[in-house]
């Protein structure tokens, strides 16, 4: 991918989303063992709230983990690939309506992805 190209920031992009996705599954995480471990450490954890409030944080880490493997292979298709001959294809020399796909297809996982971690932040903060 050439420097400063349309694609090559598209990559980019796909990449720091990628990055995204690894800190929010973290996150996810992190909160539903506290709320996990907080209800066991709870004398009353079978009527403590708190014991159930961490289940949508790790059905959300769940599907964020799904989520990147659909990106990772979104993002191989930015990646040279080899013809017949050996000689290395690069995205740039692709045809134009293959890299717009391409981009297409990741923007609308980046901005299904960003929808989805909004909405889990806010019910895991309510």
């Amino acid at each position: 991918i050439r420097a400063c190209s349309p694609w090559a920031l598209a990559w980019s992009a796909l990449a720091a989303v990628r990055l995204l996705h690894i800190g929010c599954i973290a996150g996810c995480l992190n909160y539903f063992l506290f709320f996990f471990y907080s209800g066991f450490l709870n004398p009353n954890f079978a009527s403590s709230a708190a014991f159930y409030k961490g289940f949508w944080a790790e059905f959300a880490a769940a599907r964020m983990f799904a989520q990147l493997m659909i990106l990772a292979a979104a993002a191989s298709w930015f990646v040279p690939h080899y013809q017949q001959d050996g000689s290395p294809l690069l995205f740039d020399e692709r045809p134009l309506a293959g890299r717009a796909v391409a981009v297409a297809v990741a923007a609308a996982h980046g901005a299904s992805f960003g929808r989805f971690a909004l909405r889990s932040a806010w019910k895991s903060l309510r």
